[in-house]
């Protein structure tokens, strides 16, 4: 394939001015000649990648924001569950809010 890439860069400076690319052409897709830079193909895919690596680390990012909203009052009821314990007194309370506070570390309440 002895043909050039059909698009455009941007010449620098302060106005937007294109020329055309210089890179030989190494595909054809829908008719058009591109080279390994602006090949289509490899631009969907490394954007797909970026898109899920963006994901899974936004994923991980609301696990920590949740697990540390839950933290006080996880640590608050395992206090008062504790205290409860050492006192001799009736536990049930304690217990019931230390189990909510769990099943909302979990993401379950």
């Amino acid at each position: 394939m002895s043909q050039m890439c059909c698009k455009a860069t941007r010449i620098p400076g302060s106005w937007p001015r294109y020329k055309p690319c210089k890179n030989k052409a190494v595909i054809e897709v829908d008719g058009k000649n591109y080279c390994g830079v602006h090949d289509p193909v490899r631009l969907a895919k490394k954007s797909a990648e970026r898109d899920a690596a963006y994901r899974e680390q936004s994923a991980r990012r609301t696990e920590v924001w949740r697990l540390n909203s839950a933290a006080p009052s996880l640590l608050s009821a395992g206090i008062a569950l504790i205290a409860a314990l050492d006192s001799g007194d009736d536990a049930r309370a304690a217990y019931a809010a230390m189990k909510s506070a769990i099943a909302k570390a979990k993401g379950e309440a």
